[in-house]
């Protein structure tokens, strides 16, 4: 493979990064599954090129670094979040009280509370 036909491979690739930051934006991960095999594909090209690399190819895979640097902060971010969403999620379910099993503790509000029966007109 060429140098010229190596670039077109490397701007496809970048097509792909772009695809895959807006995907991570909008937080698609149906997007995102279905990109996978798309980039892991380009693996084998990148790894088999031996020709000659000029300023074109260093910029192309300069902006290739950066898009993959970015689209790693924002999957890291997505998974943050991801984690500190579920993580509140536990805290809440362990604050509620189990209404039913051997765990099970008498709640009395307000409505529910033992009227006295001093108050309760029982003549019927």
């Amino acid at each position: 493979m060429n140098e010229k036909t190596f670039q077109v491979k490397l701007r496809q690739f970048i097509r792909l990064l772009k695809q895959e930051q807006k995907f991570l934006i909008a937080d698609d991960g149906a997007a995102l599954t279905e990109l996978v095999p798309k980039k892991a594909d380009f693996v084998p090209l990148f790894d088999q090129y031996a020709g000659d690399i000029g300023q074109t190819t260093r910029e192309l895979i300069q902006e290739i670094q950066e898009l993959q640097e970015t689209n790693l902060l924002l999957t890291q971010q997505a998974l943050a979040y991801q984690q500190k969403i579920m993580e509140t999620i536990q805290k809440s379910l362990a604050k509620q009280e189990v209404p039913y099993g051997k765990a099970a503790k008498q709640v009395q509000s307000a409505e529910h509370a033992e009227i006295p029966a001093a108050i309760v007109d029982q003549s019927f």
